[in-house]
């Protein structure tokens, strides 16, 4: 971490309360922290350190180690300066601190720039006054500010990522700033407030909070959002609203929509459990337990080796094998782990890293720090494993896989009920997994957003491909849950087009199919949209594109507990049976239900509504035990046949294709396919290569909660893209 030397003279809130943020076009707002992350970072953070006027000096470290790593550039300075900031230092590498100061004036900002809880932070101060108003001469303790951005950091899942803290405004003058100034985000020097106190009220008034904006209507948590609609998950972009030159009633209607958008940066979901709270092994331990129904006996699973390339000392990625991982949170290699079923004892076993190999690999965590991490009873070191399971008693060793028995257990092993037993757990979502969900499906979200801006000036697939890896990248998802599929024209009709290689040769008339979803924390999401290249539907493509949308959407709204997977799939079908007959592909003198009688519809939608979605990208659980594949065209890739329950998370991806193989053979096949099929329309429709739309999406107890958030409106992408 970069060594903190510099003195920082803490600015007066009374020189600088009337500094005039609000004479800051939103414009210039929402183009600065949509242009760049580490002022809309800071932003984010001085809604907490900044309160009623009163200004606080504040820091933001980043580390390479960590997931977080932003680049300080001159203009993201710039653009922090034009918004009110002082810049006092800067260092521009990667190993650096800002320091700064936040010039403005809280109370003249519209009102839903911040959300309550965050400006009203004398409720979790010790002592406090009722007034929510800090005067300028009141001193606010360090102790309180570190409360009070610790509470924001909780909100939106950030303080694990890096090192916070404040510094005190009222600190001396001679005083330097020295790492014994700074709180980590794991330290409160509260001696009359317990963290479990603290957490309590937080998510108490979290809670509150939640209702207050379920009533006024929520908002969506990414820069791009504005109010949703949560049934349905849709996500109606304002940005086409927002106009420099506008007239009066125009700007006014600008302001709110950039209120509302700049608010939704600061909505809080339930962070707080993935800052605070180690991963919950335990109760996923406990869900395993009770699909097994056994009370004695030892469980054990292997995690996954550290691979090299063939022949060389060069080592693979490595990714935790995902039972494992549900079971533990522990991604490194070369790990075991032990359940005991009488005493409900879980042992943590990692690798046991060669003393000769810490030069090269640097020291590894000790036990004492990875008690500190994770919900293991136990940890020991790897080449413990035989004396652990000796130890525990047991005489039944339970494991997935016969292979993965350790040699010269002496117990009897049994693959046989394990599996089923895990997977019958992971299918139901705990809160912490579909907020992990969530906070990969925004960042993912972000990085369409970022495809569609970049769309007009791109050359190539491979340009949009690694655009959407950078996104995900320096939002700390450095992981993809699959490779992207980026396919234009023609490609876009391939379903798990991989290549991604094809030049657009100046051709920016057709329709850009971007199938990519990144992975943090082993969660998966999976994200699908379809745009045009020049910025603009038109014809046939976006003919094809609305109905698609259409299959999505009503999808959408009759997704709920009770409802069986399988009949969203038909639901989808018979819209696009109906769609393509009014846009003259399918002829009109057959009846619907004659066309989806003779599987009509897997001809332009020939794969699966969608599948489960988790610790992997096609998720464990879809067929439920002696539940078979239908064998019919679409739906015999259907890779989900259950009555959907709250606690699943699914994608749902309708989609409509013009496969030249698929339609070559249906023209062979004119008895059965072909006499029901305009193909001199299809002829022309072919140019469009084909449209998908996918989002993730959790199944609550009286519908569903969309986690997906990138557009997907023609509107909404036409105005990103212009």
């Amino acid at each position: 971490m970069a060594s903190i030397t510099t003195t920082v003279k803490p600015a007066t809130a009374t020189a600088t309360r009337k500094t005039a943020a609000c004479s800051v076009p939103y414009q210039q707002w929402l183009e600065c922290i949509e242009q760049h992350p580490l002022a809309l970072m800071l932003l984010q953070y001085s809604a907490a350190a900044t309160q009623a006027g009163a200004v606080y000096v504040f820091s933001a470290l980043w580390t390479l180690g960590q997931s977080l790593v932003f680049m300080v550039t001159a203009e993201s300075l710039a653009c922090l300066q034009s918004l009110g900031w002082t810049i006092l230092q800067w260092d521009s590498f990667l190993l650096g601190a800002v320091f700064l100061t936040m010039n403005i004036d809280a109370d003249a900002l519209d009102d839903q720039l911040y959300p309550k809880v965050l400006t009203q932070p004398q409720q979790y101060r010790q002592g406090s006054s009722s007034s929510s108003s800090t005067s300028a001469s009141k001193k606010v303790t360090f102790d309180e500010q570190v409360l009070v951005v610790e509470h924001a950091a909780a909100q939106r899942g950030l303080a694990p990522l890096f090192t916070h803290g404040v510094i005190d405004p009222h600190m001396p003058l001679s005083e330097s700033p020295t790492r014994s100034s700074f709180h980590h985000a794991n330290v409160f020097h509260d001696q009359t407030m317990s963290r479990k106190t603290v957490l309590a009220q937080m998510q108490q008034e979290e809670a509150e909070y939640h209702l207050r904006m379920a009533a006024a209507g929520s908002f969506s948590p990414v820069s791009f959002g504005s109010p949703s609609s949560s049934r349905s998950g849709s996500c109606r972009s304002s940005i086409c609203s927002v106009s420099s030159d506008s007239s009066d009633k125009d700007s006014k209607h600008a302001r709110s929509t950039a209120s509302s958008r700049i608010a939704a940066l600061f909505h809080p979901h339930t962070q707080h459990l993935m800052t605070f709270t180690k991963y919950p092994a335990k109760q996923h331990w406990a869900k395993v337990a009770k699909n097994l129904g056994l009370t004695e006996g030892l469980v054990y699973l292997k995690g996954d080796v550290l691979k090299e390339r063939h022949d060389t000392d060069v080592e693979l990625t490595f990714r935790q094998e995902s039972n494992f991982y549900y079971l533990t949170g522990f991604a490194e290699h070369d790990a075991h782990v032990l359940f005991d079923l009488k005493t409900q004892k879980m042992t943590l076993l990692p690798y046991r890293l060669p003393d000769d190999h810490i030069v090269w690999m640097g020291m590894p965590a000790t036990t004492a720090e990875l008690h500190t991490k994770y919900e293991a009873d136990d940890i020991r070191y790897s080449t413990e494993l035989l004396a652990t399971i000796k130890e525990s008693g047991a005489s039944t060793l339970y494991v997935l896989r016969q292979e993965d028995a350790p040699r010269d257990t002496q117990l009897t092993i049994n693959a046989e009920v394990l599996k089923e037993a895990i997977v019958n757990a992971r299918i139901y979502k705990s809160a912490y997994e579909i907020e992990a969900m969530r906070k990969i499906n925004h960042i993912s979200s972000n990085a369409h957003v970022a495809l569609m801006k970049a769309a007009k000036k791109s050359q190539s697939e491979v340009e949009l491909d690694a655009l959407f890896r950078y996104e995900t990248a320096r939002f700390g998802a450095r992981a993809q849950a699959y490779e992207p599929i980026v396919g234009v024209g023609a490609n876009a009709a391939i379903l798990h087009y991989g290549r991604n290689s094809a030049a657009f040769n100046g051709n920016h008339d057709q329709l850009c199919l971007v199938d990519a979803g990144a992975e943090q924390g082993c969660y998966a999401s999976d994200i699908t949209r379809t745009f045009p290249l020049n910025g603009k539907y038109a014809g046939d493509a976006k003919t094809i594109y609305e109905i698609v949308l259409q299959m999505q959407k009503a999808v959408l709204e009759s997704m709920k507990p009770g409802v069986q997977y399988e009949a969203m799939h038909r639901l989808a079908s018979k819209i696009a049976v109906e769609g393509l007959q009014k846009a003259g592909v399918l002829k009109a003198e057959f009846s619907v239900e004659e066309l989806l009688e003779k599987h009509i519809d897997g001809v332009f939608f020939p794969h699966g509504l969608g599948h489960m979605i988790g610790l992997d990208v096609h998720d464990v659980g879809g067929y439920p035990k002696g539940v078979e594949r239908i064998q019919a065209p679409g739906l015999q890739y259907l890779r989900m046949r259950r009555v959907l329950e709250a606690g699943f998370v699914v994608t749902v991806e309708p989609g409509i294709y013009f496969v030249e193989f698929i339609l070559n053979a249906a023209k062979n096949d004119e008895a059965n396919v072909g006499k029901y099929i305009n193909w001199d329309v299809v002829e022309r429709f072919a140019k469009v290569g084909g449209v998908r739309i996918e989002d993730c999406v959790a199944i609550t107890e009286t519908g569903i909660d969309n986690l997906t958030v990138a557009p997907k409106e023609i509107a909404e992408i036409e105005a990103i893209m212009a």
